[in-house]
């Protein structure tokens, strides 16, 4: 989700930096865009893996809302493939982050709210090992 959001601001930028005769932006919005595609595949893979096999009764008893957060997911990364929306993929690490603090906490451990070390620097969950 992180490498989506990052794809929409080099795609955002590029188009204010360029102009739309140059070979050299397609080039760059091309791979910007495989890029972003790419991750919200693997992403929607990765969640449909702990949604299916990690997930049982019990976390479905003690978070009711894992289904919600999970289909949510799949539709957020579905809009953020589709455009280029800020909007939507920020709303996709907000559903992401919430699905790991579930996560976390079916195993017991603490998350906290960190700014990534690297760009687009936004808030991120991290277990507390």
């Amino acid at each position: 989700a992180l490498t989506m959001l990052r794809m929409v601001d080099l795609i955002e930028e590029t188009a204010k930096n360029h102009g739309v005769q140059d070979i050299e932006y397609f080039n760059s919005m091309a791979r910007f865009v495989a890029v972003k595609e790419e991750h919200g595949r693997r992403c929607k893979e990765e969640v449909v893996v702990i949604w299916g096999d990690y997930f049982k009764q019990p976390q479905f008893d003690q978070f009711p809302e894992i289904h919600d957060v999970c289909h949510r997911i799949m539709t957020l990364c579905s809009q953020a493939k589709q455009a280029v929306d800020r909007e939507h993929t920020m709303g996709l690490i907000e559903k992401v982050n919430r699905l790991a603090e579930i996560f976390w906490a079916t195993k017991d451990i603490s998350t906290k709210r960190v700014i990534c070390p690297y760009p687009p620097s936004v808030e991120v969950i991290y277990p507390v090992l």
